[in-house]
């Protein structure tokens, strides 16, 4: 069976307050989703904010997509004055998207009645209709409302039905419906409604890609989430597992089997347009950022020192760090503190060469240099790309001095671009996972230039473990041989 899938993950959404893409990022995503085959995009109000006022009138004429349908929503509750002037109503029709999205909520009417309120609704999926629009209405709460008062629902959507609506959505918001429940009122609305069924599933209680699979067994066709499953309360569902799921397992097709192969790809593009975030948050509170690491640790901070973190932990922010996510860096800002004139070594320099092999895979060669007391150590690699050649030559400088080191592993890293708009100028924020006898951290390292991220991760990396060493052992050595060609 051919289903209809729609992303929303430009929808206005206030449970993603935190996740904010700029137009280009927008237009972007949108031309990405219309390419693997998603057949609705909704971006939201087109009066919510600049940022959608400015996509709207862009993807006019920036777009282009071939085969989805750009989506503009609405909500009932949200209009004030008759259609022809409403803020809202307009500018949806001004945005000239060939579908829009009519949300309404089945728990209540509101002091205006059912009766008045189904009115409203076969009045705006009319005028809607007038402009030539598809039009999805979205049944808000439906699941909880039919729970309560299954004819007050079921009203909601004989209203919007009877007014020309092309597809019916069922949205279980607080995403806390059982899978059996669900099925059970899918398969009444079902009985009762012809044409295309539709299914928006929230993941309070992971169970958001059940529910779905569910209402798609009882002859629903069209099945809405986004490709990374964001919000934190009722987040929305992953069409990733859906699709996946709905095409491996069941046999249906959504985005057809050539498809399904990009859209991790996918995936991951959304999730690095949408780190260019953090710039535009408000900054974290650095008080509740430090009370995140080991409190023994925190507790030995002078009130000097503390001011000191706090104040480093406001700079590094606001350069485009995640401290929260990167709390290795985050604990080294603390050991750093309480030992500011000791390091277990300095990092001198580094130089990195990659030369292309015609008939085979790069060489990445890097050469370290680094300082312990007195002593000068220098290394050179050879490595699988500029991260690995530099660790291995900085673990090479260390292992003659702090033997401990060998046990120290990078599990994996990341690189994250922060202003997609900057093209190869972009600053990059790189994060590494450590391990170390079953312990884990990270550190991150923000820079314009890709390597230079690399080698700040890689060298706290290192000075941590040392760092917390020199707390539970005898004192480090402070002198070694000096191993430099260079002196």
């Amino acid at each position: 069976m051919k289903l209809s899938a729609l992303d929303h993950t430009l929808g206005h959404d206030p449970e993603r307050h935190e996740l904010v893409f700029t137009a280009d990022d927008r237009l972007a995503i949108a031309r990405r989703l219309d390419r693997l085959g998603i057949d609705y995009i909704d971006a939201g109000c087109p009066a919510a904010d600049r940022r959608a006022r400015e996509f709207f009138e862009r993807a006019r004429q920036e777009c282009h997509l071939q085969h989805a349908s750009l989506v503009a929503s609405v909500r009932m509750d949200a209009i004030r004055e008759s259609l022809a002037r409403d803020t809202g109503i307009q500018a949806a029709v001004d945005a000239a998207t060939p579908a829009i999205a009519i949300s309404s909520c089945c728990w209540h009417a509101g002091p205006i009645g059912l009766q008045e309120y189904c009115r409203r609704i076969g009045e705006t999926v009319r005028y809607f209709k007038s402009k030539g629009r598809t039009i999805i209405f979205r049944a808000d709460d439906f699941f909880d409302g039919y729970c309560t008062d299954p004819s007050f629902a079921l009203h909601m959507l004989e209203a919007a039905k009877g007014a020309g609506a092309d597809v019916l959505c069922l949205c279980d918001s607080s995403g806390g419906t059982l899978p059996h429940v669900l099925r059970e009122v899918c398969l009444e609305v079902r009985k009762r409604f012809d044409g295309v069924l539709g299914i928006r599933a929230h993941d309070d209680r992971e169970l958001a890609c059940a529910n779905t699979l569910e209402a798609v067994e009882q002859g629903f066709t069209h099945i809405e989430g986004s490709l990374n499953a964001y919000g934190r309360h009722g987040k929305t569902a992953n069409l990733c597992s859906i699709i996946n799921n709905l095409e491996y397992k069941l046999g249906h097709t959504v985005i057809g089997p050539d498809n399904l192969e990009a859209m991790p790809g996918v995936a991951r593009f959304i999730g690095d347009a949408g780190l260019a975030v953090p710039r535009r948050q408000p900054m974290p509170d650095p008080e509740a950022l430090l009370r995140s690491v080991d409190e023994r640790l925190v507790s030995r901070l002078r009130a000097r020192e503390r001011l000191a973190v706090l104040d480093r932990i406001r700079l590094l922010e606001s350069m485009g760090y995640r401290l929260q996510a990167a709390r290795g860096t985050l604990e080294l800002l603390a050991h750093e503190a309480l030992a500011p004139d000791h390091r277990p070594f300095e990092a001198e320099r580094y130089e990195v060469t990659s030369h292309f092999a015609l008939f085979g895979e790069a060489i990445t060669t890097a050469s370290v240099t680094i300082r312990v007391g007195d002593g000068i150590r220098s290394e050179t690699e050879e490595g699988t790309g500029p991260v690995d050649a530099l660790e291995r030559a900085l673990r090479q400088c260390l292992f003659a001095v702090y033997p401990a080191i060998a046990d120290v592993r990078l599990k994996e890293y990341h690189a994250h671009t922060l202003e997609p708009a900057q093209g190869g100028a972009a600053r990059i924020r790189l994060t590494i996972e450590w391990a170390e006898s079953g312990e884990r951290w990270i550190t991150s390292g923000v820079s314009s230039d890709l390597i230079e991220a690399a080698w700040v991760a890689l060298v706290d990396g290192f000075r941590l473990p040392l760092m917390r060493l020199e707390e539970h052992a005898a004192p480090m050595p402070r002198a070694v041989t000096d191993s430099s060609w260079a002196v």
